[in-house]
């Protein structure tokens, strides 16, 4: 060993001890070998059956969780593994389905402190390459992962390469207890002399061993002798499967023979005192991030196995896409029938109302008019007022009439439900008197009190007024299944019940993988979180940054089962908190911005809103941080390089935290018995402002700040008002089925959507966000366009405008902000609004809850537009790093954990299953259904796995962009968008084409069916945009009249030869019907395929008018040819017609019509 007195020259911080001059740092180490390792965590299967698992004895020395628990209600339970999660998992036990292994260290940071050192050599500090090699550093000079080199020198030497693989205590003869911890990040100066200095912060966050007892024979915690080598994953028999953990071992890092590693050890030694010989070392170290990312990506790829049975074939694919589809066109029927008879009222209402005032305007002066005159117009005039008044009458009777329905209905319910509750009462008292009758030491009592428990009258009784609650139907509901019916005679209705049936029961199966994996991902959270946040400085801007990546990818995907709910319950809980997770997230660990935030929340009225002002002063509070911030070398970061390091964690972060809480709020909605969150879901709001501010270009102006603004609105205007931001913020190249688009008032026999929200008094409060450019904030007001607080009934266009302005602004701002500053959690800001301001019990009421349906489902459509904007795993992670690349630490498998599709969507999957619950929890509620069954528990049953599925097989082939806009689009088709009559021959049309189509109805309707997934889900999507597209043929009629004089007078040549020429002919219609508005141009080609000619090739634009124009003025001319058709205005839609007559040789039998249309 090098003597002490050898040290003693060392500088303590600024020199590498143990190592003579010009020595290598990789492999000329000298001193007692440790080899570190980490604790880690791996499946049950058969895969790593080979993979040493550490022993309970050894697993509690490090960490209380046994991975044998779940999370319910945020609390800890014991588990029962389910047995179909067994038959998957072959070697998992009754309560585990992971375990604890010894693996290589990741790419990081090793700081050992030896705290008895006599010399003052305490410190020691290495940096893990991503190859697992170690470089030893001064511990106030750490180099950039990316900047170490492994010297060529040493390549071509295998042992040198070896030796690298370990680091060494210099002089264990002086050390007492050895202090330990690995860390992802530099240690900055700061943090580095107060844990020098803090004895009780080194027992609380950091590892140690005792080096004299180990030498002397002692059992150490952490600590495994060189002959358990074989226990680290990689020196294990099992070797070779490493690349296919999460963490894998990759190309880069070789692997040794344990004996090789031993001798490697061992020459350590060679020079040492007798004590020392065959005391090398094996080190046990945490490393909580590791762990918890493995397990996230557990319950990822659980989710992403539905993928498996997916995408099994094309056919799969295709089936589930139209299951989605014909269950949202039978869902959504009853919501807006009742609307499309208000709607047809109405306007006749308005008819009248205009027929009159036009009447009135063309009325002579009473100078010109004679008396007769005078009189023939007040007569008319009379008429008129009084066609007014019936048209009103009518309306008002109806909603009147359906306003005594409804609450005939819920009175009817309430009686039947008090009486289920009453009679439930009865028996259980009545079967606990006989229980203990039963019980009687006397055989008559019991006998007696036997045959009375087997009386049918209370069952028959419950089953009686349950049957009748299930039948108290309104007149919407008994049409709905009409619709029903009448669709199900159009498709293969035993081969969709098949499917549906697999998948079904294939979702659940993954279902219940997922919920075992989020068990243990949910618990090493809650613990492995703070555990990993203690280690980081509170003071150090730049490596809290980089804390804060490793935080967001820990949390990304959010709630996906009950563990996971009950995890973000308990974040929830503690947002008002110094120590919350979040907030370190949030603001960079940072312990002055966490208590100013706290403060700025605390001294904000009750239900207020932050200013402009506000955030101005924070803008400035984190420029003051920023300016004072160093990095690891020492340098100020620049603005850009902040930048680099923020703007990636911030949406992903907003999003994942935001989406969790409003799911909560939405659960508890629901039925699920929770806490109100909507408190907390405004207090992160605000959070989400304030570190909104942390981006350099929000605070010179470049980049809009969101405000809010509390407003009383009504629930049409806020439904208008949400259609305007979707219009204004979609990106149009890759939107996909944009269904917020298919609002378009198309009537009933030809329209596909309803029409949008009748104007009533029925209002919400909501803030709406108002973005302001900071650097021009004075203090006195914003120069944004905001809706009043108030306004009078003249001022009643104004206010509409106001909002529309409005919604301009806020879809431009997220239109035009920069990818990861904003426009992600800026949408997502318009659906937590939303969300927050949902009325209690508003899905109790069938009109209300079919207006908050389509409310909240626009929103969604709103903020799932925005989704592809967030930045996969190994971007942030990357971000968080400051590497240029992460290396070979990821598996070459696909894990869907890092995929853009399932990483980018996942942070909505909570929403969607909370949203679908809330539509069930209604509907159950009116039908005297139980709430416990799946609605008592977060994310029970298969929602979030259908959501899972519609992601694959809806994007199957198609970007990021596609795939998230059409699966959300799906959403809100589910939750908002309805049919408004029986079902239309648009939808006929899609569903006889479809996979599940019967040939008889294809060959009625005289079409072929689609080709392929791509035909499907494209057709899918015009159907969602408003468009129907009605294509026929038909026999020509042969024209007899000029043969056939009478029966004695005939032509026959000349009949016979009509016939022939008839017969020889088809002719072909075409009505093309669109909305008044969205959409701006359209193309259509007819192509006969087997001649290779075009019929036609026209192309409409000019589209785009406002919808003032008179009925039948004409639109859009065909370009190049006055004789084609033009689009024609009819109410509100416009239309085209064609028809023409062919020989059928000129155009053969296979016939194309391709279509394209360009929306606003």
């Amino acid at each position: 060993m090098t003597a002490p007195s050898q040290a003693s020259a060392h500088a303590v911080e600024n020199e590498t001890a143990g190592q003579e001059s010009g020595r290598c740092q990789f492999c000329e180490r000298k001193g007692l070998p440790i080899l570190p390792v980490r604790y880690a965590v791996c499946q049950r299967n058969g895969r790593n059956g080979d993979l040493p698992e550490l022993e309970t004895s050894r697993i509690q020395e490090f960490t209380d969780i046994l991975l044998d628990k779940t999370l319910v209600g945020g609390e800890e339970q014991g588990r029962s593994v389910p047995e179909e999660v067994k038959d998957e998992l072959t070697n998992s036990t009754d309560s585990q389905v992971n375990k604890y292994i010894l693996r290589q260290l990741r790419q990081g940071y090793l700081y050992f402190y030896d705290q008895d050192n006599p010399n003052g050599q305490h410190w020691y500090a290495y940096a893990i390459t991503s190859d697992g090699k170690y470089y030893q550093f001064p511990v106030l000079q750490p180099p950039a992962l990316d900047d170490i080199v492994f010297p060529e020198r040493c390549k071509s030497n295998p042992s040198d390469v070896l030796d690298a693989s370990l680091v060494t205590l210099p002089f264990p003869e002086d050390s007492g207890t050895l202090y330990y911890a690995f860390s992802e990040h530099p240690w900055p100066e700061a943090h580095i002399r107060m844990i020098g200095k803090d004895a009780d912060w080194r027992n609380a966050h950091m590892q140690q061993v005792n080096i004299p007892g180990w030498v002397g024979g002692q059992q150490q915690p952490f600590a495994f002798g060189m002959d358990e080598l074989e226990k680290v994953a990689e020196y294990s028999q099992a070797a070779e499967s490493l690349d296919e953990q999460f963490w894998s071992t990759g190309p880069t890092r070789p692997l040794y023979k344990p004996g090789e590693l031993r001798d490697a050890m061992q020459q350590r030694l060679d020079h040492a005192a007798s004590e020392y010989q065959g005391k090398g070392l094996i080190l046990a170290v945490k490393d909580e991030i590791g762990i918890i990312d493995e397990l996230n990506a557990y319950r990822h790829q659980a989710l992403a196995e539905v993928e498996n049975f997916v995408c099994e074939s094309d056919e799969n694919r295709r089936k589930l896409l139209c299951m989605q589809a014909i269950e949202a066109f039978k869902q959504n029927f009853a919501r807006n029938y009742v609307a499309s008879q208000e709607q047809s009222l109405n306007d006749n209402v308005d008819k009248a109302r205009a027929e009159r005032d036009e009447f009135q305007a063309q009325a002579p002066s009473r100078e010109d008019a004679s008396p007769r005159q005078r009189a023939q117009h007040q007569r008319r005039l009379s008429q008129l007022n009084r066609a007014v008044r019936e048209a009103e009458t009518e309306r008002n009777d109806f909603l009147r009439d359906q306003q005594r329905e409804a609450e005939a209905r819920a009175e009817e319910r309430q009686q039947l439900q008090d009486d289920i509750e009453r009679l439930e009462h009865e028996r259980a008292e009545r079967m606990a008197e006989l229980e203990r009758r039963a019980a009687s030491d006397d055989p008559a009592v019991a006998r007696s009190a036997e045959a009375m428990r087997q009386d049918p009258f209370y069952d028959n009784e419950l089953q009686r007024k349950r049957f009748l609650l299930r039948n108290i139907k309104s007149e919407a509901e008994r049409m709905a299944e009409r619709h029903a019916a009448q669709l199900d005679s159009l498709y293969d209705s035993d081969a969709l019940e098949a499917f549906k049936q697999s998948y079904e029961e294939y979702t659940a199966h993954c279902q219940s993988l997922a919920a075992v994996f989020d068990d243990d991902y949910a618990i090493w959270v809650l613990h492995g979180l703070p555990a990993v946040i203690g280690r980081y400085s509170q003071s150090d801007y730049w490596t809290g940054l980089g804390l804060s990546g490793l935080i967001g990818n820990a949390l990304r995907g959010g709630i996906m089962s009950p563990s996971s709910g009950g995890l973000w319950k308990l974040l929830a809980d503690d947002l008002a908190s110094s120590e919350s997770p979040l907030l370190v997230a949030l603001f960079a660990n940072n312990a002055e911005l966490i208590e100013q935030a706290l403060q700025s929340l605390e001294a904000l009225p009750q239900e207020s809103q932050l200013s402009g002002q506000t955030l101005k002063v924070w803008g400035e509070r984190f420029q003051r941080v920023h300016e004072r911030t160093r990095k690891s070398d020492g340098r100020v970061p620049t603005n850009d390089q902040i930048i680099n390091r923020w703007r990636p964690l911030q949406d992903l972060l907003a999003t994942t935290i935001g989406n969790s809480i409003a799911s909560l709020v939405l659960y508890r909605a629901a039925g699920v018995p929770a806490p109100d969150y909507k408190p907390t879901l405004g207090r992160f709001v605000r959070y989400h402002q304030l570190a909104f501010m942390a981006d350099p270009q929000a605070r010179n102006g470049e980049q809009p700040a969101p405000t809010l603004v509390e407003r009383e609105v009504k629930l049409s205007e806020l439904y208008q008002w949400l259609r305007a931001v979707s219009q204004a913020s979609a990106k149009k190249p890759d939107q996909g089925a944009d269904t917020s688009q298919a609002l378009k008032s198309l009537d009933g026999m030809v329209g596909n959507f309803s029409a949008p929200l009748a104007d009533s008094d029925r209002t919400v409060r909501i803030a709406l966000p108002v973005y302001v450019d900071i650097a021009a904030v004075t203090g006195g007001g914003n120069d944004e366009i905001v809706p009043a607080d108030s306004y009078t009934p003249e001022d009643e266009q104004q206010r509409r405008g106001d909002l529309a302005q409005n919604a301009r602004d806020i879809g431009n701002t997220l239109l035009s902000a920069h990818k990861g500053s904003g426009q992600v959690a800026g949408a997502c800001l318009v659906l937590w609004s939303l969300i927050a301001s949902l009325q209690e019990g508003a899905f109790g009421d069938d009109e209300e809850g079919a207006d908050w349906s389509k409310i909240i489902g626009s929103g969604v459509s709103v903020a799932s537009g925005a989704m592809a904007g967030i930045e996969g795993y190994h971007k942030i992670r990357m971000a968080s790093l400051g590497l240029p690349s992460e290396g070979a630490m990821i598996s070459s498998v696909k894990w869907a954990f890092v995929s853009d599709v399932l990483g980018a969507a996942g942070g909505m999957i909570s929403i969607w299953d909370g949203l679908k619950k809330l539509t069930e929890a209604g509907k159950a509620s009116k039908t005297g259904q139980s709430l416990s069954a799946d609605y008592g528990m977060i994310v029970g049953g298969v929602g979030v796995m259908a959501g899972i599925a519609s992601i694959v097989v809806i994007g199957a082939s198609t970007g990021v962009g596609l795939v998230v806009g059409v699966f959300f689009g799906f959403l809100t088709l589910l939750l908002g968008y309805a049919f408004v009559t029986m079902v239309s021959p648009a939808v006929q049309m899609w569903v006889n084409r479809s996979i599940l189509g019967k040939p008889s109805e294809q060959e009625e309707m005289q079409v072929l069916p689609f080709d392929d997934m791509a035909s499907e889900q494209s057709s899918l999507e015009m159907l969602f945009q408003g468009v129907v597209v009605e294509l026929f043929w038909s026999p020509v009629r042969p024209d007899t009249n000029q043969y056939v004089k009478s029966p004695y007078d005939i032509d026959t040549d000349g009949l016979k030869a009509e016939l022939e020429r008839a017969g020889q002919q088809i002719q072909i219609d075409l009505k093309v019907t669109i909305p008044l508005s969205g959409v701006s141009a359209f193309y259509l080609q007819f192509l006969a395929v087997d001649v290779g000619e075009s019929l036609f090739d026209w192309s409409y634009e000019g589209l785009s008018v406002e919808s003032s124009g008179a009925a039948g003025e004409r639109f859009g001319e065909a370009l190049g040819d006055s004789e084609k058709p033009a689009f024609v205005k009819a109410g509100d839609r416009r239309f085209l017609e064609w028809s023409h007559v062919y020989l059928r040789g000129d155009i053969g039998s296979n016939l194309r019509l391709a279509i394209r249309l360009s929306i606003l």
